[in-house]
């Protein structure tokens, strides 16, 4: 009787600790094999364009399409409240008079194009494109306002002594007002191949320098934010570390930073959190609460004196400063992480993707919530966006669009490497989206199905076994 009572004690034990395990952390599993024709929502193609690559901004309200010469070009116009254009990476930026077109044959403009963004200038109330380009042996920086018959204002950030193009890449990290001062800042980061890297900060209204900081190891321009700190202006971002072999008096580039530099391009907080074990560490911001979440290694002492220790990852929420809040230990790199929102109460959760092969979803004080299986996998995770009719974030998978139980929505009719949301309605819900796979970019409408839609598609892919029950309905009532 005693072995019983202790059996059963064992036992109510042991389901009251899962129970409350599994309430504490819910698993998600894919739901990938859908038939597409019952999916709550579709993706109506209305444009293709045959191109490797459109350059698209981030920030938009809404757009209509005005291709500048046919649908077989790589650059067209985008008219919208805070306007566009797309050109090809080799394209040359033409004068945006009226109509306003960048035509990808015209050569009489002034620069090569290698990275560009559109912002709206509150104080003119006007739209600008702003971008970084080649121009002889020269790196400009170039703004031009949306209107008829403007002009384009260029800034020449670097000049090669041997009158040859300089080899590097540039990369608009961030347009924002990050010092309060009332004057918007873009801040570029600059990566000579053959000689330096370095960001700058330029004052747009004012049209100058405000600093330049070398950064030997390459800044992540996906990886940076205003910390929006009125009391310290800064920035805040993190590196990779190619290990090219390149130093300077605060980086190597064998190494990964977390950075953070204040209104005078001075070095507030540097701190190594990456080297030959992780080369890509991640940042997400939280505004609100003006914190921050970095994934990084903490032992990387320990593994620069003995390779063949294991590194210790984990993910930490840091505050304005740089300071640790609360860290927690995970066992894979992270290749994406992001604030996004859960449930009906719009919560922000953290949303991981650890080394690209399963997710996991964090409240903001680092609590696991819920973890998914592994991708299968012709799956990637390419980023995520908002939908009007769904209060959780969505996220973009190359086969399609799921909420964040990883219950596929949409169904895209090809497996696609890359997307931009074209479109947005008042509440900045994504209504149109453009979707690129290797030699093709397709332009489509978020459609959400009806009921009535989704019953008359049952209905017609089952029209023949409700036939064949009606049929024996009334053969059961004729016999």
């Amino acid at each position: 009787m005693r072995r019983n009572s202790i059996t059963i004690f064992i036992l109510l034990c042991f389901v009251s600790l899962t129970t409350s395990l599994s309430a504490e952390a819910e698993q998600f599993s894919f739901k990938s094999n859908n038939n597409p024709d019952y999916l709550p929502y579709s993706f109506d193609i209305f444009r293709t364009y045959i191109t490797s690559e459109l350059r698209i901004p981030t920030e938009h309200t809404t757009a209509s399409l005005k291709p500048a010469l046919n649908d077989n070009d790589t650059s067209f116009f985008v008219k919208l409240n805070n306007p566009t254009i797309f050109i090809g990476k080799d394209s040359w930026f033409a004068n945006l008079a009226s109509p306003a077109y960048a035509k990808a044959d015209d050569h009489q403009a002034g620069c090569i194009v290698e990275d560009w963004k559109t912002f709206h200038d509150s104080a003119s109330g006007e739209d600008l494109v702003i971008g970084v380009g080649f121009r002889d042996s020269s790196i400009v920086l170039f703004k031009c306002f949306i209107q008829k018959d403007t002009t384009i204002e260029y800034m020449t950030i670097f000049t090669n002594t041997n009158n040859s193009r300089p080899k590097g890449s540039f990369n608009i990290c961030l347009i924002a007002d990050y010092d309060f001062d009332n004057n918007p800042e873009i801040f570029i980061n600059f990566d000579f191949m053959d000689t330096t890297r370095f960001l700058v900060c330029v004052d747009i209204e004012k049209w100058n320098i405000e600093w330049k900081v070398d950064v030997a190891s390459p800044i992540n321009p996906f990886n940076f934010f205003s910390c929006n700190n009125t009391e310290n202006p800064s920035i805040i971002f993190t590196t990779i570390n190619p290990g090219n072999g390149k130093t300077d008096s605060n980086f190597n580039d064998f190494y990964s930073y977390l950075v953070i530099i204040n209104q005078n391009g001075n070095i507030l907080y540097k701190k190594i959190i990456g080297n030959y074990f992780y080369k890509q560490p991640q940042l997400s911001a939280d505004k609100i609460n003006n914190t921050f979440f970095v994934s990084q290694i903490e032992n990387i002492d320990e593994l620069d004196k003995d390779s063949s220790a294991a590194p210790k990852r984990v993910i930490s929420k840091i505050d304005l400063n740089g300071s640790i809040l609360k860290s927690i230990p995970i066992q894979e790199s992270v290749s994406y992480l992001e604030l996004g929102s859960t449930g009906t109460d719009n919560i922000k959760s953290l949303f991981v993707n650890f080394n690209g092969k399963y997710y996991s979803i964090f409240d903001t004080d680092l609590n696991l919530i819920a973890y998914s299986d592994y991708f299968p996998e012709h799956m990637k995770l390419i980023g995520s966006l908002k939908l009007a009719n769904e209060t959780d974030s969505i996220y973009v998978f190359s086969d399609g669009l799921y909420n964040y139980k990883f219950e596929k929505l949409l169904n895209f009719p090809f497996i696609i490497k890359s997307f931009e949301s074209f479109r947005y309605d008042s509440l900045g819900n994504t209504t149109e989206l453009l979707i690129n796979t290797r030699n093709k970019s397709y332009i489509g409408n978020i459609v959400k199905k009806t009921k009535l839609e989704l019953a008359s598609t049952f209905y017609h892919n089952n029209q023949i076994y409700f036939l064949m029950l009606l049929s024996g309905f009334f053969v059961g009532l004729i016999a």
